[in-house]
């Protein structure tokens, strides 16, 4: 409703932080109770979510694969899940070779630099911090770019363009590339 074009999701809810979770805050609870009410949080998420990309069509969720260097199978976050609008980002390094600390599977389809990447502190000193919650702005940036020059993209325009002009690495990871994105949402301005 407020007309945001893209969302970049960079938080993570996954099912083995909740049982840690209550691990430490609850000890008392059965190791089963635990895992299901982790299961049912993360379940529930990933329901409200999905309704949420569904009712939002236009926008392109971007969200970051976490940094366990686990498979998403195991750590299962909330965002393990394909939608057509919705896209799970990866962290390689400088080299464009995934990182060790980045978390995959077939979920995750798109990967870019999360490694030292520049930014700002509140009130203007550098920082360049590292993880998939960098590597998801650089993608969130080039989406909101290619809407500069073709504002009527849909979400999932988004997404398929930025996979289909992305280069895979030597071990297969789609990595980002920017200015062919862009290219390709002008030229299907056109």
């Amino acid at each position: 409703e407020s007309g945001a074009r893209v969302v970049n999701m960079s938080w993570g809810r996954f099912e083995t932080s909740y049982i840690a979770n209550l691990e430490a805050c609850a000890p008392e609870m059965a190791a089963g109770e635990r895992q299901a009410l982790a299961r049912y949080t993360v379940e529930s998420i990933r329901e409200v979510l999905r309704e949420g990309m569904a009712a939002a069509p236009q926008v392109l969720f971007v969200g970051a694969a976490g940094n366990a260097g686990a498979s998403l199978d195991v750590a299962n976050p909330a965002t393990r899940f394909s939608a057509p609008n919705f896209i799970l980002v990866g962290a390689v390094d400088r080299q464009g070779e995934a990182t060790d600390y980045t978390n995959v599977g077939v979920e995750v389809t798109l990967y870019a630099n999360g490694d030292r990447v520049p930014g700002r502190l509140p009130g203007g000193q550098w920082s360049a911090p590292t993880g998939t919650s960098m590597a998801t702005p650089n993608v969130t940036n080039t989406a909101a770019r290619m809407l500069a020059v073709n504002p009527d993209l849909s979400g999932a325009e988004l997404r398929q363009l930025l996979e289909e002009t992305a280069d895979p690495n030597a071990t297969g990871q789609l990595l980002l590339h920017p200015a062919r994105a862009v290219a390709a949402a002008r030229r299907r301005a056109e």
